[in-house]
């Protein structure tokens, strides 16, 4: 999606397109110029000139989604920073912290995907049942789902500060893999209530009767 997405385009360029393409296309220019920010359609015109401009104004395009994500990013680091000087803890480095992330985002998209059976052949034993069993018994949650649940339970958690804690970490409680978010959502919830700072919990302390 194209959020906000703001690209500069030099007046000369404007005008350029002003005097070289007509009215009906420029309209048509436009459109192109919307699906591309928005869903990234490659331009169907073959039109040569409405080719060129094309490429001019997607250029910038892709410019401004870079430095969009790298600032959303930079902005997800100074809140994992912060959370973690509350937490008593030393945060990683950016690389490492981006590292991190980036390795958790893509586990997230290969569940999604589902593996190819005939690669996965070719993988070892080990891996392939240390990442199937991660598949299987887990799933990371969006920021709305956490919101959704913890509107469920009328509590004072951060669904984004949540998400983002555990996403640095690879979705980690402590040094073993997390196995439920909303027991993870609930630790922090008790947290809240004993008025203590939130950071991630050495283990998992259930009341009677609660169970992942």
């Amino acid at each position: 999606m194209a959020d906000n997405l703001y690209f500069p385009a030099y007046y000369r360029d404007w005008n350029a397109i002003r005097v070289a393409v007509k009215p009906e296309q420029g309209w048509k220019l436009f459109l192109a110029v919307l699906d591309y920010a928005e869903q990234g359609t490659p331009l169907r015109e073959q039109d040569e000139v409405l080719k060129a401009f094309f490429m001019l104004l997607s250029g910038g395009i892709d410019r401004s989604k870079v430095r969009t994500a790298e600032k959303s990013q930079k902005r997800r680091y100074a809140r994992y920073c912060g959370i973690c000087k509350d937490a008593g803890k030393d945060p990683l480095d950016f690389d490492t912290w981006k590292t991190s992330v980036d390795e958790c985002q893509q586990e997230s998209t290969d569940v999604d995907n589902g593996d190819n059976p005939i690669e996965s052949q070719s993988k070892s034993k080990s891996q392939s049942k240390s990442k199937s069993k991660r598949s299987s018994s887990f799933v990371p949650p969006t920021v709305v789902e956490v919101q959704e649940y913890c509107r469920e339970r009328n509590n004072a958690v951060n669904a984004e500060e949540f998400v983002d804690f555990y996403e640095s970490n690879g979705w980690h409680v402590g040094k073993n893999s997390m196995l439920n978010w909303k027991a993870a959502v609930r630790n922090w919830e008790r947290r809240n209530k004993d008025n203590t700072n939130i950071h991630e919990p050495d283990h998992y302390t259930f009341s009677k009767g609660e169970s992942l």
